[in-house]
Parts: C-alpha cells; structure tokens; sequence
C-alpha cells in the first residue's frame, strides 16, 4: 500500500455543504441585529417573528445555527429542526412535530440538568387536537388535550421560570407554503394568539421561500407575518475574514492577492468560495502550508466538473418551460437583459413575465442588477463551467472523428473489397468509437504503470483525468495554421504539471511518466506504418505486373 503523504496535512478547514460552526460565522451583521431585535420583542410578548430567505448554498443553515446560539445564550428555549424529508405537511402534523420537538428539546435541558425534571412531566401530559381530527402526541396520560396555541401556552407557564421565550428555527420550510399557505395562514393565527396572552414564542421558518406574491396582489401571506431577512453573497471584506478565520486555526498562509482572485470568481457565493477553497486546499502537498496560484490552477479542472457543473445545471434542469427559455435567450444578450427585451422576444406582457424572472432570482439562476434589468448568475465560473462543458464536448467529438477516420483507411487497405458501402461506413465508425474508448483507458492505464513504477500517489481516475483534458488543447488549437504546433508542446507542460499535483511527483518524475510511453507508443505506431506500407506495396506490385502482361 503506498505511503499517503498527505496524511500529515491538518483535515481541510473548509467543507462546502455543512453547516459553518457558529464560532466561525462570518457577515450578516444586520440580519444577525434584526434577529435580536425581534428576539428581545418576542420576550416581551410582541409578535416579532421572521424568516430567512435566500439561494441554494447561500448560508441560511448556518445563520441558523447562529441565531440559535445567540437564543440560548439570551436564556430562551431554542429548538432548531429540518422539514427537509417532508412533501406534504398538514396542521395536524405540523402541531405534532412543534409539540414533540419541544418535548425533546426539554428532556435534553433535563439531561444537562439546566431545569427540573418536572416540567418535562408536565409537558408529557400534552396532547394537540385540531378540530375533530385523532390527538396527537406520546403519552399515554389524557389529562392535558388541547389545541397548538393552549399546548404552546401550558408549555410556557412551565418554563417561565427557567427562560426568557421559546424560539423555533424550522430548516427547509418551503413546505409551509404549498396549498395557498394555509400552514403560514395558521402559524400566524396561533402566533396571534399567543400574543394576546403574552406569550413569548418565535417561529423562524428558513428556505427558498416566496417573498413576495404574484404581480399585482400584494406581500405574501408570509411576509405579513414573517418578514424575511434575505441572504446575500459575501462582501469582499467577509470573504477574506471567512477565508482567513479558517486558515489560521490551523497556522495557513493565503496571500491578499489569491483571496482577490478567489473572490472575483466567486463573487463571494458562500457555497462556491467554501467548495474552491476545499478543491485548493487539497492538492497542497505535505511540507506545505501557503495556499497559492498553483493549488487553485490544479484544483480548476477538479472543481468544475465535481462542484460547479451539478452546481450551475440545476438552475436549468428544474427550470420550467418558461423559465428555460427565459435563461435560454439571457445567454443569447451576452448573460445581461431587460425585461421590455424578454417581452419584445417572447411576446409576452411585463405582468407574465415577471413571476418567472423573480422565481428565476429566488433560486440563483439570474440576478437583479437594477429595475428590469437583469444578468446571468455568476458569470465568470458560469463561463469556466460552460466552456469545459463545450471544450470536453469537442474534445470527444473530434476524438471520435479521427478515429473513424483512422478506422476506416485501416479497414480498406486490410480489406479493400469492403469499398465504401453505407454498411462498410457504419462498421468503419463503429469499430472507430471502441477503438477512441478503449485507446484513452489504455493510454492512461499505461500512464498510470509508470506513475506507479516512480512511487506516485493518487489513483487511475486521477492519470485518466489528466490524460483527458491534457489533449483538449491539442484536438482545438492545432486546427489554426501556423501555430497549431504549439498545442502538442502545451498538451506535454498540462501533462506534467497534471501527473505533479495529482500524484505528488517531482517535475522530472512527472515528465519521465508520460515521456517514456509516448516514445513507446511512436515506436509502435512507426512499426505498423511500415507494416501498413509493405502490405500495400506488396501487393500492388504482382497486380501492376498481371496487368501489363
């Protein structure tokens, strides 16, 4: 088994997808003040509740987790949970899961003995009943049967002693809005309730939510009880302090220059910056400890095809016909539009198109640069993203062309009776489409051998991915006259700088690892030329002297 040296290097500080330890939080000064403002509300019985809004990857976890902190350290009962796993949710489920979640929130307060074990009792007794339906709940005992807003207010005369409110924090609560939001319509009128009985409790709701209604009919129903805090893209400033917190827990160095470069990709997608730094950090070598522009270049090709290309499509993939055609004639602009030019091109009135562009900036796929004017997301990794699509694209289909064709004179001069039949064709292109598939594996399998013989890490998708986009350069740039040429010279620098990052070779090491099975495989292919050529001559020549006799 071969010797990880990587094994030494601290565990990456940054994990794109996961919540941020609160001790790491990172920005949103004023939605974090927003949310104490309402907290210190709440605790004097106001309604004061809110949601948090933004993109996938935006953060809205992690804010989460932070408000929650900020909560118990105020003395209130947190109580954070997910909707995640949920399609359908009705009143009678969404009280249940509130009242058990509470339950089990006290019974850990109990565990860490920060209050008595009798309000925990307490709590057991009660049962949530919604109108005529089952009650609902765990215990066996019936003394207590109420609705949400009595369970809420008997679980509040229990704790009152011990916190200052009890705040729930619901994850992934899009949920809530299907059915015309009868499930916010009914929050709202419990919350109400418990108003008018000062009853400190808080419910926060976070997701990509609707923020607003169709045109012309107002706020949404969660907004008038729910107002969002909406989350946004770090700021230059945040991202070097999000960057630089991670870094130095460990004792890393990153240059002003590369967090600049890091940023004006990024455009400071929590998301994306996490997931660039993670792709970075892990082809530094183990006597490193300076992230620079040689960890990010290696980590481009890696982070395009694993994080960005799943990433970006999504926008496109679950977009609806309207919304597709809408992002389909914003990349015909150059990426930037106006909504009178959407209207101009799809014939449609402003008030149709509309609901689809907010819904469009609500999930990432385009952001609002000013008033009806509008710009793709994230253009310059959107750019990265959809030029290695293309490139790689090109890449097979000239691969294959070659091939076919290298395939087809092979065929006709072994078997030149064939001709050139459509059924000959279609064998020739055939046989040229295996031969493309099986070449790039042996290729980089024989690769991969001498990788192995000079003591490389890595493994054989690691050369294959080398192997792969190493060539791109030399199927698209050798077609421009004159300088053409130069793209096998920069095909071999990518091939050496690829096999060095990837498998931790020294520069001469990587050189020897490709240099020596492409002189193999030039010998060979000089080898079956000649082979080719004597064929041909050979006999050509008995039927050129049959002929003149």
């Amino acid at each position: 088994m071969p010797h990880d040296i990587t094994a030494s290097l601290p565990a990456n500080p940054f994990n794109a997808g996961s919540p941020v330890d609160p001790n790491d939080f990172v920005g949103r000064m004023l939605e974090i003040e927003s949310f104490k403002q309402k907290l210190r509300q709440t605790e004097t019985g106001s309604l004061a509740s809110m949601a948090v809004a933004g993109e996938y990857g935006i953060g809205k976890t992690s804010f989460l987790h932070k408000c929650k902190i900020i909560a118990e350290e105020d003395n209130s009962l947190a109580i954070y949970f997910s909707l995640n796993e949920l399609d359908e949710l009705s009143r009678e489920s969404l009280s249940k899961i509130l009242i058990e979640r509470l339950k089990e929130k006290v019974n850990e307060e109990v565990i860490l003995q920060r209050i008595s074990s009798t309000i925990l009792q307490t709590l057991k007794k009660i049962k949530v009943k919604i109108g005529d339906s089952v009650e609902l709940g765990i215990s066996e005992d019936t003394e207590v049967s109420t609705n949400l807003h009595s369970a809420l207010t008997i679980a509040w005369k229990a704790l009152k002693d011990n916190k200052k409110a009890i705040v729930f924090f619901i994850d992934e609560a899009r949920v809530l809005e299907k059915n015309r939001a009868d499930l916010v319509l009914y929050l709202r009128a419990v919350l109400e309730q418990l108003q008018l009985d000062r009853v400190p409790v808080m419910i926060i709701p976070a997701g990509k939510l609707t923020i607003s209604g169709p045109s012309g009919t107002g706020f949404s129903p969660l907004v008038r009880t729910f107002p969002p805090a909406i989350l946004d893209n770090f700021t230059k400033n945040e991202s070097e302090v999000f960057i630089k917190k991670k870094l130095d827990k460990i004792g890393f160095l990153i240059s002003d220059e590369i967090i600049n470069k890091v940023y004006n990709l990024t455009e400071g997608h929590p998301f994306v910056l996490s997931a660039y730094m993670a792709t970075a950090y892990s082809k530094l070598k183990s006597d490193e400890n300076t992230l620079k522009n040689e960890h990010f270049d290696a980590a481009d090709i890696e982070f395009v095809k694993r994080v960005l290309s799943p990433f970006f499509s999504r926008f496109y993939d679950q977009a609806g016909k309207s919304s597709r055609k809408i992002l389909v004639e914003v990349a015909r602009k150059n990426g930037e539009t106006t909504l009178s030019e959407l209207s101009e091109i799809m014939k449609k009135e402003y008030s149709e198109l509309s609901p689809y562009l907010a819904k469009l900036v609500q999930d990432g796929a385009l952001i609002r640069v000013d008033r009806g004017k509008y710009k793709r997301f994230k253009e310059p990794f959107l750019m990265l993203t959809l030029t290695s699509l293309v490139m790689g694209t090109l890449n097979t289909l000239i691969s294959l062309l070659i091939f076919f064709l290298m395939s087809a004179i092979g065929l006709m001069m072994l078997k030149p009776e064939m001709g050139t039949s459509p059924a000959s064709i279609f064998a020739m292109a055939l046989l040229g489409a295996l031969w493309t598939i099986v070449f790039s594996f042996i290729g980089a399998g024989v690769i991969h051998l001498f990788v192995m013989m000079f003591k490389g890490t890595g493994s054989y998708v690691d050369t294959y991915k080398v192997f792969a986009y190493s060539f791109l350069p030399y199927y698209v740039i050798r077609v421009i006259p004159f300088v053409g040429w130069v793209s096998i010279i920069y095909t071999f620098f990518l091939m050496t700088f690829g096999l060095s990052e990837y498998h931790k070779l020294s520069t001469g090491k990587a050189v020897l690892a490709w240099l020596i099975p492409t002189l193999i495989y030039i010998v060979l292919i000089i080898v079956i030329l000649f082979v080719f050529l004597a064929m041909a001559f050979g006999s050509a020549t008995p039927l050129g002297l049959n002929a003149l006799t």
